[in-house]
């Protein structure tokens, strides 16, 4: 404990980051650090899951399009600024599917709901085919190397934790 306690001391800014987890490990005296959201918000995992099922989505492939957008922060802002919240949703693409203003969509429910709506569509149209719909999730219908990367790694990380579970 007072290893963990002197290394707060000296990197303070790991006591204030919200979305990171520290544990100290007793064997070796290492930190780890454990990319989870906390427990606070009535436990952010719980709610990814009832909104891909919600929306017919798989909750794992769902919780690693989250983790890739927003590392789980309900307030990111990517992309110029425009991208908000933790499905980094763009206001100037889908402000007619979810009519969030900008404030909004840093609200977890309403974020993720919204996420999982616009995979949903895109899933649809894709005819179930999880890499079509989410490399157009990330970079619309442009089909670019970035957005087949995108869905790959997502798809990849996801089937290493169907191993696990």
């Amino acid at each position: 404990m007072r290893k963990l306690i002197l290394i707060l001391a000296v990197c303070p800014i790991l006591a204030v980051i919200p979305t990171i987890n520290i544990n100290l490990t007793r064997n070796t005296g290492k930190i780890i650090i454990i990319n989870k959201p906390k427990a606070t918000n009535k436990n952010i995992i719980d709610k990814l899951d009832y909104y891909a099922i919600k929306h017919n989505l798989d909750p794992i492939v769902f919780q690693e399009m989250i983790r890739k957008e927003s590392r789980f922060n309900q307030y990111a802002i990517g992309d110029n600024g425009e991208a908000r919240g933790l499905g980094q949703i763009q206001n100037k693409w889908h402000k007619a599917t979810c009519l969030l203003s900008d404030k909004e969509l840093l609200d977890i429910d309403l974020n993720l709901d919204c996420s999982a709506r616009i995979l949903s569509k895109y899933l649809k149209e894709a005819n179930n085919d999880y890499f079509t719909a989410l490399s157009r999730y990330n970079g619309g219908y442009s089909n670019s190397k970035e957005s087949k990367k995108y869905a790959k790694t997502i798809l990849s990380k996801a089937n290493q934790l169907r191993q696990y579970a």
